[in-house]
């Protein structure tokens, strides 16, 4: 697991969209498998500020990009990374005009030139999640990106990142199942007493056991923030496949994906998911 091999930072992501030339930093995200990553949902969907970008004709038609960028050991020059997909899993609801996603999403990486050698290799390394919810009473580490700025380097296509890492400790304090409220965090969650900063949505929130339990997902209100839970991901469908098959055959690790059941759903073109907390271990 990276985690105990290398420093946590190396495998985190400074996500940001790029339009017309320029980068905003948006959020952060974290490796899990071989060029894919977690992050927010609520960071892919809605990566730029309304007073920077705006779109008023089609909303459909979205003239910006995202990507990625992986700054090892604090090396001056950051491994990049191109977002070439996202994809979400709705809220746990009946109506179907409620088109709102758990706020978790899984996002499909490509490498971008130029390579640096020396530190390849860390695009292989990922952490390991648990999607069973943090137990209540429980201690957690959340990690993200605050102040992030990023600039091109002197040579073409490298890119140098000036972020202020963001480290929060905090016990959970609350879990919602299957969702907080309908309208602020309408999906599983859990709720943490420590205060999440802007530009660390969609970082990674640690169990004990060195685990990833959930995603950054809301803060503001001070002494309290809220982390989404994992298990809502494995459902969705990539390539032909759902994300809990590759935790099956061993390509990410996903500790009590055992838990979880993915069947058909009248309601929606999704497929419906059931979260059996019998079936886990001890966490």
């Amino acid at each position: 697991m990276a985690l105990r091999k290398t420093n946590v930072w190396n495998v985190i992501l400074s996500l940001a969209a790029y339009r017309k030339g320029r980068l905003y930093p948006c959020g952060t995200g974290f490796l899990i498998g071989r060029s894919l990553a977690l992050t927010a949902s609520h960071v892919v969907e809605r990566p730029l500020d309304g007073r920077d970008y705006e779109p008023r004709h089609n909303r459909d038609i979205l003239d910006y990009g995202m990507v990625a960028f992986q700054q090892v050991n604090g090396h001056h020059e950051a491994l990049c990374w191109k977002i070439v997909s996202s994809h979400h899993f709705p809220v746990p609801t009946t109506d179907e005009k409620d088109n709102r996603s758990v706020d978790v999403s899984l996002i499909q990486l490509t490498p971008l030139l130029p390579l640096v050698s020396e530190y390849e290799d860390f695009r292989r390394w990922f952490l390991e999640i648990n999607v069973a919810p943090p137990p209540l009473g429980s201690r957690v580490t959340a990690y993200g990106f605050a102040k992030s700025k990023i600039e091109p380097d002197q040579y073409p296509n490298c890119f140098v990142c000036t972020n202020a890492h963001v480290k929060v400790e905090g016990e959970v304090t609350k879990v919602f199942f299957p969702r907080r409220d309908q309208g602020f965090l309408p999906f599983p969650c859990f709720e943490i007493s420590g205060d999440f900063v802007p530009g660390m949505s969609g970082g990674p929130i640690f169990n004990g056991n060195h685990q990833v339990c959930g995603v950054v997902s809301s803060g503001g209100i001070s002494g309290i923030s809220y982390g989404a839970v994992l298990w809502p991901v494995l459902a969705v469908e990539f390539d032909g496949k759902h994300l809990i098959d590759l935790a099956r055959q061993g390509q990410i690790r996903a500790a009590n994906h055992q838990c979880v059941t993915i069947h058909p759903s009248e309601h929606h073109q999704f497929p419906g998911i059931t979260f059996d907390p019998s079936r886990s271990a001890q966490t």
